[in-house]
């Protein structure tokens, strides 16, 4: 009886430390992202942007004794900008609240966090690569694993451990080609 008694206090201490101190008004809009500020306590919208794709190649060069030409391709999504104007300081948790229809549905199911690479004046996360003798390589993005609860009526709490400096996007389910954007100093 008293181990029960532990697991159950202990269970809510972490359910408070989790929750604690959020007193953010849920977003009006879905689909907002807020990086949860606990310096100013309010929410800080991240900056938004619809990703383009790219496709590169480099110069293709003859292989005589093969008689094919060979070379390699990649497709990238891009946004404009080499940094994002919304600066999160390297800390142990970061949290975000995210507006969605309804918050019925497992957050890590509809939300994908992921790094991107910086690239003269824009960020960009590889799609897929191929090469003549290589070939094909998809899906190898690395999302970033989170908690995530319940906030409000139809929001998400998510809290993501300490995290790498860089440039890093959140897409919702509704539209993987709107990234919200933040950089993590």
């Amino acid at each position: 009886m008293k181990i029960l008694v532990f697991f159950i206090g202990l269970f809510f201490s972490i359910e408070t430390v989790f929750s604690q101190d959020v007193k953010i008004a849920e977003p009006e809009f879905i689909g907002v992202v807020l990086y949860v500020n606990d310096t100013i306590g309010t929410g800080v919208k991240l900056e938004q942007q619809t990703a383009f794709v790219t496709t590169k190649s480099n110069a293709a060069s003859y292989v005589p004794f093969a008689r094919v030409v060979a070379g390699k391709a990649k497709s990238k999504n891009a946004v404009n900008g080499s940094s994002s104007p919304v600066k999160i300081d390297k800390r142990e948790k970061i949290r975000f609240i995210i507006k969605a229809a309804n918050n019925s549905t497992d957050p890590t199911t509809i939300i994908n966090i992921f790094k991107l690479t910086r690239e003269k004046d824009q960020r960009t996360i590889e799609l897929a690569s191929a090469g003549t003798f290589g070939g094909v390589k998809t899906g190898d993005i690395e999302y970033i694993p989170f908690n995530g609860k319940k906030y409000g009526n139809s929001s998400y709490l998510i809290e993501i451990d300490a995290m790498e400096q860089g440039e890093y996007a959140i897409t919702l389910a509704e539209r993987r080609d709107l990234f919200h954007l933040f950089c993590i100093e």
